[in-house]
């Protein structure tokens, strides 16, 4: 309605001076009376000259003079110079509603939704909610996910891997090593939900000594077989992870995926911006929230411009207090995890992960790693050599 009416008012005072009349002014008025004195004196002119009362050239010199007062009297009377006949006015009138009203409904059927009820604030906020609330569960997801099939460069014998590694884990289930290895074959495979079942295990058996890593691992697998919706299950495990270390930049980043996907983008922007601006250094997580900062803000209603990551230097780190040296070691193992993860990486980038994790204390992550090393560089004894030593190598380990 409020559209309705601006552009009503904005066709009005567009329509409004092409129907109006001119005004007929006192000059306008005069010249129509001269010209009929003009008109008259000619006549007289012509009756003088019959009579022989005005000689030819006299009478001549008076039609001329009479006839030039004509045109300028006329052009008086006509008003200025340009004015539209006024059935053109009326049809250029005509054409500008239809093109206002007509232009404007037509975009509203395309851009609007003319059948929608009105949807207040507060009830968008009671709908978010009761959409976080009622969240289809992980197995309802998974089973509308379409069927794992293995890619085009999987090794011939997947299968009979997958088999062999499950069985082992199954045949030793306190093992967190084999469901650890059980769980990153799935997941590099494709096979999210065999990945989500073995990092269950991990967690079962840590108990509560399972790490962040550990959750937001599970985390991640949940949300890929899910074909990347967030489910009941991932919902609470979300919230159980940030609860427990709120500092951590993926629990922070996959609370704001469910905030934004409940409707609720304002809550997403609010905990994104806030880490970005007070932990600015780069990870994988801190990199996908800035990277889709920009867009949250624009479906919350504000405009915003995150501020750039800092990727520490290794003297910035070692002038860093050891709570800070954590935090941005921490970070370089999530990017370079990731980047593992995406390209495979060169043998030195294996060493640098392994030399990481263990400063950091993960020994039982870097040895995996080491590890999974021994198949992937068994072909390159130097490059494996170069893991095997940074999984050995003395290392000063952070307090």
């Amino acid at each position: 309605m409020v559209a309705l009416v601006l552009v009503l008012i904005i066709a009005l005072g567009m329509i409004a001076p092409l129907l109006r009349r001119l005004p007929v002014d006192a000059e306008t008025e005069q010249a129509s009376e001269d010209i009929t004195i003009y008109r008259q004196q000619l006549s007289e002119i012509d009756r003088d000259l019959a009579r022989g009362t005005l000689l030819p050239e006299e009478a001549e010199r008076a039609r001329t003079e009479i006839s030039r007062r004509i045109l300028t009297a006329d052009g008086t009377r006509r008003g200025p110079t340009g004015t539209a006949p006024r059935a053109a006015s009326i049809a250029i009138a005509a054409v500008t509603a239809v093109v206002l009203f007509g232009g404007t409904a037509a975009l509203y059927m395309v851009l609007g939704q003319p059948g929608r009820a009105d949807l207040p604030f507060e009830n968008r906020l009671s709908d978010a909610e009761e959409t976080r609330a009622t969240l289809p569960a992980q197995a309802s997801l998974e089973a509308d996910t379409p069927a794992f099939t293995a890619p085009a460069d999987a090794p011939a014998n997947y299968a009979a891997l997958q088999q062999s590694l499950r069985e082992a884990a199954e045949a030793n289930p306190t093992s967190i090593e084999n469901w650890q290895i059980l769980a990153l074959f799935n997941y590099r495979l494709g096979d999210y939900a065999g990945a989500v079942s073995a990092l269950q295990q991990i967690i079962a058996v840590k108990g509560e000594t399972a790490e962040t890593d550990d959750r937001l691992a599970l985390i991640e697998a949940m949300v890929s077989a899910a074909n990347g919706r967030i489910s009941a299950e991932a919902r609470d495990l979300i919230a159980d992870t940030l609860a427990r270390d709120p500092a951590a930049p993926g629990a922070v980043f996959y609370q704001g995926l469910v905030d934004a996907d409940v409707g609720r983008p304002d809550l997403t922007f609010a905990a994104w911006r806030d880490y970005i601006e007070n932990s600015p250094q780069s990870s994988m997580f801190t990199t996908q929230m800035h990277d889709q900062l920009t867009l949250i803000a624009e479906l919350a209603g504000i405009r915003y411009t995150p501020p750039a990551l800092l990727n520490a230097t290794a003297e910035q780190i070692m002038a860093m207090s050891p709570a800070e040296q954590r935090v941005a070691i921490q970070n370089m193992v999530d990017q370079l995890g990731q980047r593992l993860a995406d390209t495979g990486g060169s043998a030195g980038e294996w060493a640098q992960m392994v030399r990481a994790l263990r400063t950091l204390g993960e020994h039982q992550r870097a040895a995996l790693i080491v590890a999974e090393a021994r198949t992937t560089f068994a072909a390159d004894p130097e490059a494996l050599a170069l893991v095997e030593e940074a999984g050995t190598a003395p290392v000063t380990p952070l307090p």
